[in-house]
């Protein structure tokens, strides 16, 4: 016997469908201390998934937030903009109208608005739905910097069905987060607005010309429009109009599917903060995308718990959108294993949710699939890798099974800023300064750090480590979670691909400069400070301009080097980024200005290779080799990683 609770308490009218879903297939109402799946409205509270027992099964990913409401959205496609090439970042990402928060982004947006005085500005409430508190702004300049708003480029040019905007409404089902796979219903809704759109005279205050919100409709005591229609009669339409129906649905494809991969690791982030497994959660979304009259689709928002009422007026028109709602409720639960034959099979099938390996999991989701189509693992996954800032081995594993290219995009990646890193006998500890967290490396983990840093390719990394412990096939799935551990630990950053960077141009980069040892480089707005052991021997202004000392920091396609001049001679150049000598050196290069016996000695170098220098002139100890380096790791098993507070370090 399976039990389910639905918000704890005895369904609504909202969510009754899933009981009328559920009760069918043998499933019975539980009660909150004896329940295997539960379905919410609502987004928990956080104490709430600290209590879930193993294979309890829950319809919402803690940290969701993220994709489902309007503000939280914008930053996470945002951030995914910021890793990549402008490029990129049009061609995977143009599809969000120009947004701005308030009062975070006041500046950008009056420049915005001044530079484009005819345009027309949307102000929305950061996180809301069904159309409230939304406002076509008569004098964008005029708007004051209130917080929990935000301002959205109004798209003006909309195609129309009639004379009437339109949205298209379309459901995602998110089955696994970590690996990813996700689906898109194979039908949904297109709503309309009440009245024909009209830029003119009073249409232009008027909500009901701009906005296709039904509750909006409700309230202002029109009905629905009789013409809203499911995605089959809207396909038909577009035909008749000789409009490649199917070139647009490839768009919104690939739309939704970058959506999802560019707000997965900010949800992901929230699980793993809460320790809460994911495997036991989905998620149904609905998707608001309008098409303007280029036929160029535009995604508006994300909505967490889409609506499953019933809105429409009209017996036939009410039939219709219940037949779809009750179909897509009853295939998402059979997807996920939640429904079958007369025996509930509740959250633990053999087959079902959070029970077996990834593979296995998937096709068998595959089979029971009925109108979704899996859009990720998909075969144009390696298009869209760009978007995830970090390859998850369980991503890159489940796209090699099923066939989908084992291709690995190649990454590099950055510390983040505030993190350091020292050298100690058996590897490396980098300490998070946010944090005060140290992280102990041994020294296989080091190797792979001083490799990210020089940016060789992670692939290469493994079959090193492979010939030097004499490994049957290289460590490809260890190295990528140990990546994916650190960029969700905040230690590193990835670089933006097809480009170099230069320090100056991405934020946190001059780390590449200052992760070696007892050397650290401290930024601010008057330019760069370098430390070691505590002590400031550098100080430069905006990359070079003299203060203390005159030096020079830059960047090339052989790497990130530092010059340092005293006394008219230029130090020795080291290459601290993208070249091939970093295995070979043993610490940064500067010039000192104390006198040699007033240096402190410090030790540097990994495991057997350890070495007394002098605090001078750092030279490279040309014993450490690739091959030396091989050598010292060939007893070493696997990846360590610790954390390590700095209050038990104290106390230790």
């Amino acid at each position: 016997m399976a039990f389910f609770l639905i918000d704890g308490t005895d369904p609504t009218d909202f969510t009754r469908i899933w009981q009328e879903a559920l009760t069918p297939a043998g499933w019975r109402v539980g009660k909150p201390d004896r329940w295997d799946l539960d379905l919410s409205v609502d987004l928990p509270d956080i104490d709430y998934y600290l209590d879930l027992a193993d294979g309890q099964v829950v319809n919402h990913f803690p940290g969701v937030e993220a994709i489902g409401t309007k503000d939280l959205l914008h930053l996470s496609l945002q951030d995914a903009r910021q890793r990549l090439t402008p490029e990129q970042a049009e061609r995977l990402l143009g599809f969000t109208p120009k947004t701005y928060l308030l009062p975070d982004d006041w500046e950008a947006y009056q420049q915005a608005v001044t530079a484009e005085l005819k345009a027309l500005w949307l102000r929305k409430p950061r996180a809301s739905s069904c159309g409230d508190g939304i406002e076509l702004l008569q004098d964008p300049l005029a708007l004051e910097p209130e917080e929990g708003w935000l301002v959205q480029r109004y798209i003006d040019n909309p195609h129309l069905i009639n004379g009437h905007k339109y949205t298209l409404r379309f459901y995602l089902l998110i089955s696994s987060l970590e690996p990813l796979v996700a689906y898109l219903y194979g039908d949904g809704f297109c709503k309309l607005t009440s009245k024909p759109y009209s830029l003119e005279g009073d249409a232009l205050s008027d909500r009901l010309v701009h906005l296709t919100n039904p509750d909006l409709q409700h309230e202002a005591g029109i009905d629905a429009s009789q013409e809203n229609t499911r995605h089959s009669a809207y396909r038909q339409r577009l035909q008749q109009e000789g409009v490649d129906d199917a070139a647009l649905w490839q768009q919104i494809e690939s739309l939704l599917t970058a959506t999802v991969l560019a707000c997965r690791e900010p949800i992901l982030a929230e699980s793993r903060y809460l320790k809460h497994d994911p495997s036991h959660t989905f998620e149904l979304l609905g998707a608001d995308i309008l098409v303007d009259e280029n036929l160029k689709p535009w995604l508006l928002e994300c909505n967490i718990s889409p609506s499953l009422s019933i809105e429409s007026s009209g017996n036939e028109k009410a039939a219709e959108e219940a037949e779809l709602k009750q179909a897509l409720v009853k295939e998402s639960f059979t997807l996920l294993g939640l429904l079958g034959g007369s025996k509930p099979q509740g959250p633990r099938p053999d087959d079902g949710i959070g029970r077996v390996p990834a593979l296995q999991r998937v096709i068998a989701e595959q089979g029971r699939a009925g109108g979704f189509k899996r859009i990720y693992p998909s075969t144009n996954g390696h298009a869209l890798a760009p978007l995830m800032p970090v390859v998850r081995p369980g991503d890159w594993q489940l796209q090699q099974q099923l066939g989908l290219g084992s291709a690995l995009p190649e990454q590099r990646f950055y510390p983040a800023q505030g993190v350091s890193s020292s050298a100690i006998e058996d590897g490396l500890v980098l300490y998070l300064e946010q944090e005060q967290l140290f992280y102990v490396l041994n020294t296989t983990s080091g190797y792979l750090w001083l490799g990210m840093l020089e940016g060789v390719p992670v692939q290469q990394l493994a079959a090193e480590l492979a010939e030097g412990m004499g490994l049957p096939e290289p460590p490809l799935a260890d190295l990528l979670s140990n990546l994916a551990d650190w960029y969700g630990d905040g230690l590193i950053m990835p670089h933006p691909t097809e480009q170099e960077v230069a320090p100056s141009e991405v934020e946190g980069a001059e780390q590449l400069l200052g992760v070696f040892y007892d050397a650290a480089f401290q930024f601010d707005d008057e330019g760069v400070e370098l430390f070691v052991l505590g002590q400031s021997i550098l100080e430069m202004d905006d990359y070079g301009q003299e203060l203390e000392y005159r030096g020079l920091m830059f960047s090339d396609e052989d790497g990130i080097a530092l010059y340092l001049v005293d006394e008219g001679e230029q130090a020795p150049r080291l290459m601290v980024g993208y070249g091939d000598q970093l295995l070979t050196m043993s610490g940064l290069v500067f010039l000192s200005d104390r006198d040699e016996e007033e240096r402190p000695e410090m030790e540097v170098g990994l495991g057997e290779t350890l070495q007394r220098l002098s605090h001078g002139l750092f030279q490279p100890d040309e014993e450490l080799s690739p091959a030396a380096a091989h050598q010292m790791i060939a007893s070493l098993q696997g990846l360590s990683l610790q954390q390590v507070s700095l209050e038990s370090l104290e106390d230790g």
